[in-house]
């Protein structure tokens, strides 16, 4: 299994309880906290049975608060369930802040991580989850079975922002735009033909890319342009030796 703990996170382990099996953790649901403090590892760690995998502050700070393959209780069903005799779940992320208003851009990059990072590492495939107990990541309120007490978490401002920057985020991940191919500039057999191919990446291509093509196709132009003058020269000329 790959690592249990996210890089870079803020490690404040909460112990396993008797009620707290290994799950294969194949998503996961972001919260809210409905608090502004700091960290909430005291709270859960005196709870009494709820807890979180971890918590985001506005800051963007990533506390973890549990291994990724031991379950916790904050979704309902979608805390583990067992599929052809393995157990299954998902992990859980409180984020700082009250039950109205925005993730700040800082939490929004921390999920972009952690989603980034489970895909890369676990192989979660970048979606929302099409089921309760189904890979993929997703908030709290996303389905009854999660959410059988039907509060609002994690309110309808970061619903839309989950909606509207993380799920196109992920499409883009999942189906990146194709590269230009630069192959193309180097052979072209005719000018036009080499000005589209460097126009594509000049638009498309990575950094470096585009700045090549960028300097190819000034060059281009001006090379184009000292041709028109060459032959209007050479045409003048010729127009002289004739008389």
């Amino acid at each position: 299994m790959p690592e249990l703990w996210l890089p870079g996170v803020v490690k404040k382990p909460i112990p396993q309880g008797a009620n707290d099996p290994l799950i294969i953790p194949v998503g996961d649901v972001f919260h809210i906290a409905v608090s502004e403090a700091a960290s909430l590892h005291d709270f859960f760690e005196r709870s009494g049975g709820i807890e979180s995998t971890g918590y985001i502050r506005r800051d963007g700070t990533i506390e973890q608060y549990r291994p990724l393959n031991v379950e916790c209780d904050a979704q309902g069903d979608g805390n583990s369930w067992v599929r052809d005799g393995k157990r299954y779940g998902l992990n859980s992320w409180e984020t700082q802040g009250m039950g109205e208003g925005e993730w700040t851009p800082q939490q929004i990059a921390s999920i972009k991580f952690i989603i980034g990072w489970k895909h890369r590492n676990y192989g979660t495939p970048l979606r929302l989850n099409p089921g309760p107990n189904a890979s993929g990541f997703g908030y709290h309120r996303m389905f009854k079975q999660w959410n059988k007490n039907a509060h609002s978490c994690p309110g309808s401002d970061r619903v839309q922002q989950f909606h509207g920057v993380i799920v196109p985020w992920m499409k883009e991940q999942a189906h990146p735009a194709k590269t230009p191919n630069i192959t193309a500039i180097l052979r072209a057999k005719t000018r036009e033909a080499r000005i589209a191919a460097a126009q594509k990446v000049a638009s498309r291509g990575s950094s470096e890319a585009k700045a090549a093509a960028h300097d190819l196709l000034s060059a281009m132009t001006a090379l184009h342009r000292a041709e028109q003058a060459r032959d209007a020269a050479l045409a003048a000329l010729r127009k002289l030796e004739r008389k």
